[in-house]
């Protein structure tokens, strides 16, 4: 929950609360988020980016994993 909280008063600080949550559902939307994202605050969007990201980046390395494993074989 760290993350969210430096993640949020950073975008506090660098756009209205509207702009920051316009972004984050944005983000949220492109991964493919699904829920009512509209009815969260925007401490929970931004903690429910961090969440997408984290699975993002999970499934990025798996890929990477497996396509540098079957490289030499061919």
């Amino acid at each position: 929950m760290d993350e969210t909280r430096t993640i949020e008063a950073i975008m506090r600080q660098e756009t209205t609360p509207r702009e920051a949550r316009e972004e984050v559902l944005s983000f949220l939307r492109d991964c493919s988020v699904e829920g009512d994202l509209d009815s969260l605050g925007l401490t929970e969007l931004i903690y429910a980016m961090v969440v997408a990201r984290q699975r993002l980046h999970g499934l990025l390395a798996e890929r990477g994993e497996g396509q540098g494993e079957g490289e030499g074989h061919g």
